[in-house]
């Protein structure tokens, strides 16, 4: 029997196997691409080693090494380096960690106690306040609201910097 298309006869079996060899040509095309479970998120290739960053947290003005003594930023640190220089954080010292949206961290090791401007204080954050004399560090924001504060302990603390704008390292308010 056969199938009469526009001007051209095809033979029924001619169809069909040009339909099985497009079929099997899509379900070849699907197993080639990488795919992930649903609501899973798609590993890191080992090349690159992580993803790229969601956001870049800032902190601003940051006194680096024109300054004695200096502050640092350390950018892409997994949990466990988060939690060292958190648990680490050196005498009068303020250290403060954010998240990038790429499981990755920044830290701020601050020492001066201007004020400070936050960029992209996204994610939720952590910090330690290794200052002496008991001086307390300030989220502050836009409107001139305190916040919240980290007492001068030594000890880690969570926070959810949204929506903290302005950081005082030292008593402010």
């Amino acid at each position: 029997m056969t199938v009469l298309t526009g001007r051209h006869r095809l033979a029924r079996k001619g169809v069909l196997a040009l339909v099985a060899a497009m079929l099997l040509l899509a379900a070849m095309t699907l197993m080639a691409q990488p795919s992930t479970a649903a609501g899973a998120e798609a590993a890191p290739s080992p090349a690159s080693g992580v993803g790229a960053a969601a956001w870049t947290p800032t902190v601003s003005p940051l006194f680096t090494a024109s300054s004695q003594p200096a502050e640092y930023v350390f950018r892409n640190q997994t949990d466990a380096q988060r939690s060292y220089y958190l648990n680490n954080c050196p005498l009068r010292y303020l250290c403060i960690s954010v998240g990038q949206g790429d499981g990755l961290h920044t830290v701020f090791q601050l020492y001066y106690c201007d004020g400070r401007t936050l960029g992209n204080f996204i994610d939720a954050g952590g910090a330690t306040n290794h200052q002496t004399g008991g001086v307390r560090a300030f989220f502050v924001s836009n409107d001139g609201n305190t916040k919240g504060w980290i007492p001068a302990d030594n000890h880690p603390y969570k926070f959810n910097p949204y929506p903290y704008d302005i950081l005082w390292p030292c008593d402010h308010v």
